[in-house]
């Protein structure tokens, strides 16, 4: 036993600091990206430096300032803070730092999961080595925190399973309003959650006892929760954060979940095939065993989010031609569940046959599997740029040449190199800052 648990603490260690050590360069090397700047300039700039802060949070919820997806609440105020607190403006380290503190968050909650045996080692590696999600944890956006705040929140259920004490439920919901304020897009998730943990303690005859003992955590949760959704639908008026695909459907849906992990949109055959041999060996366990709601708690909320999206796509069309599916960097929110659904499909089949006898082979192949996966993940990663905005290097040395020439060059160059302006809007208010010349008026003024 000792040799097992020493033996996942070295595997643990060599994994963080790979991804602490390319992290960190990412961070410090990629420039500000085009909607990192407009997250800073136009929301954090409007709460933290208008001298209004409090009028500034009422306008908000009141509609009456452009509340786009870019203005990720949680995001916006934690870079707010860390200005204050630094006292420094326009600085990456400054915008950056509190999505590095979620990062580290969200690498402890894993890391704390695998130590206790509570996922896998193939679970552990997919977490952490997603190249798609890590590029947000070097960002300024909302994503990352979100998609931290959702982990942490299945591990507090998952906890909650085992122990059933009130702490880990409530910090189960808290957890999610709060990817809610970074991210709109987890009401969906936070829904799926709900539903699954209603079933479990209604089927249990608890709903009463749970209602009694959690009613100030509850009503305040609610009250909380029905602000999130006025402030989400106020940002649906400018930008569909929670439903990006109208052309595709549930089997889209479906397929960009197992995509997912792959962070692409094809499903390879093989795959395919072990997806449904997955699926024939949970059928037996369930058979087996008939303790759904006990055992595939994450695999039921998968399900539950399926059917809300459908739900939503439903209801919502009759009111607007703009309702669709979520898809692209908003699903990515939904990663962690993905994964927890698929560790607790591959985990209950060996359980069941743990009963028996399981081959000594099976552990050596998991830790095979997220070895290869790890080396993988080393070896395609590119740490120099985004997915989303590989222009981001390029926006900020055009900048830079339109400064350095004093009025040769100017808007007509940085149009040529992007036709929106808003992709140098925080080099040119940085450069304003800190040396007063504006690289928009030819004139530098």
């Amino acid at each position: 036993m000792k040799k097992v648990l020493r033996f996942r603490l070295i595997f643990c260690l060599i994994v963080v600091a790979i991804i602490a050590y390319k992290q960190v360069y990412r961070l410090i090397n990629i420039p500000i990206t085009w909607d990192e700047g407009i997250t800073y300039v136009f929301y954090v700039n409007s709460f933290f430096h208008s001298g209004d802060f409090l009028g500034g949070i009422r306008a908000c919820l009141n509609g009456e300032i452009y509340c786009a997806a870019n203005n990720h609440l949680l995001n916006t105020f934690l870079i707010g803070i860390t200005e204050l607190i630094t006292n420094t403006r326009y600085h990456i380290a400054v915008i950056r730092f509190p999505i590095f503190v979620f990062w580290v968050l969200y690498t402890y909650a894993c890391s704390r999961q695998f130590l206790k045996k509570n996922i896998s080692y193939v679970a552990f590696v997919m977490l952490l080595c997603c190249s798609y999600i890590n590029e947000f944890f070097a960002l300024a956006r909302g994503y990352g925190y979100a998609v931290a705040l959702v982990c942490i929140s299945l591990f507090a259920y998952k906890e909650w399973l085992n122990d059933t004490k009130d702490r880990n439920i409530i910090l189960c919901f808290y957890a999610l309003l709060f990817a809610e304020l970074a991210n709109t897009a987890a009401l969906l998730i936070t829904a799926a959650v709900a539903i699954v943990f209603l079933i479990k303690i209604v089927s249990e005859k608890k709903f009463l006892i749970y209602l009694k003992s959690l009613w100030l955590p509850v009503s305040v949760w609610i009250a909380l929760q029905l602000l999130v959704v006025k402030y989400h639908f106020l940002i649906t008026k400018y930008d569909l954060s929670i439903a990006n695909d109208r052309a595709g459907g549930v089997k889209t849906l479906i397929v960009n979940l197992i995509s997912l992990p792959l962070t692409q949109r094809m499903v390879p055959k093989p795959l395919q095939l072990f997806l449904v041999t997955l699926v024939l060996l949970n059928a037996y366990v369930i058979i087996k065993k008939m303790k759904v709601i006990n055992d595939y708690p994450f695999t039921m909320m998968i399900f539950s989010y399926v059917f809300i999206c459908f739900a939503m796509v439903e209801i919502l069309k009759h009111f607007s031609d703009q309702s669709g599916y979520p898809a692209g960097r908003v699903l990515i929110l939904v990663y962690p569940l993905c994964i927890m659904a698929l560790d607790e499909l591959l985990r209950n089949p060996l359980v069941l046959l743990k009963e028996s006898t399981l081959p000594r082979t099976v552990p050596a192949t998991s830790v095979a599997v997220a070895l290869i996966g790890l080396v993988f993940f080393s070896a395609t990663t590119n740490y120099k740029q985004t997915t989303d905005w590989p222009e981001a290097a390029t926006c900020k040395k055009a900048a830079y040449k339109v400064y350095k020439s004093h009025g040769k060059k100017g808007m007509g160059y940085l149009q040529d190199i992007s036709y929106n302006t808003d992709a140098f809007i925080y080099w040119q208010q940085k450069i304003l800052y800190e040396d007063g010349y504006d690289i928009f008026n030819t004139d530098g003024k």
